[in-house]
C-alpha cells in the first residue's frame, strides 16, 4: 500500500531546483525531483542532503530546494495549508511571508514563532511577517519559526 504525502504549497521567491551543472542528466534530476519529494521524515531528507554535499559544498539552488523540502515536511507535520509571500503595491512595495494554518494556532505555538522573529502577526486565517522584519538571514528564521511549532 503506498501512503499518500499531504501536499503544501510552498511559493517563496528564491531559486530552488538542481542545476543542470550539478546533474547534468535530465532524467536523473527528475528522479531526484520525485524521490526527494516522497520523503517525510528529515532525517532521511537530511542524509540525502548530505551524501550529496560528500562530493563538495551545494549550490545555492539546490541549498534552496533542501530548504523548501524541509519546510514542507514540517509544514505536513502541523498541518499548514502553505508558506506564500506576496507584494505590496506602490514604490515601496514589500514582500511579505504568509502561513496559512488549515487551523488556528495555540496562543502557546504562536509565542515560540515570535521568539525567534518578534514582528509576526497572527489571524486565525494566516499569520503573516514582511520579509525585511525577518532579516538578511529570512529563509533561516522563516525555517526555524516553523520548526518551532512542531
Amino acid at each position: 500500500m503506498v501512503a499518500i504525502i499531504p501536499d503544501i504549497n510552498v511559493d517563496l521567491p528564491l531559486e530552488a531546483r538542481i542545476p543542470a551543472f550539478f546533474e547534468p542528466s535530465k532524467e536523473k534530476r527528475i528522479e531526484l525531483y520525485h524521490e526527494w519529494a516522497l520523503i517525510d521524515d528529515l532525517e532521511e531528507l537530511n542524509n540525502a542532503q548530505a551524501e550529496l554535499a560528500k562530493a563538495g559544498a551545494l549550490p545555492k539552488a539546490l541549498e534552496n530546494l533542501f530548504t523548501i523540502l524541509r519546510l514542507k515536511i514540517f509544514g505536513r507535520k502541523i498541518l499548514l495549508k502553505g508558506i506564500d509571500t506576496i507584494s505590496g503595491f506602490g514604490p515601496a512595495a514589500e514582500q511579505t511571508v504568509v502561513i496559512t494554518p488549515s487551523a488556528p494556532l495555540s496562543p502557546k505555538q504562536f509565542a515560540k514563532m515570535l521568539d525567534i522573529a518578534p514582528l509576526w502577526e497572527y489571524s486565525t486565517e494566516e499569520i503573516k511577517i514582511k520579509r525585511s522584519d525577518l532579516g538578511s538571514d529570512w529563509l533561516k528564521k522563516l525555517e526555524a519559526s516553523i520548526k518551532n511549532l512542531i
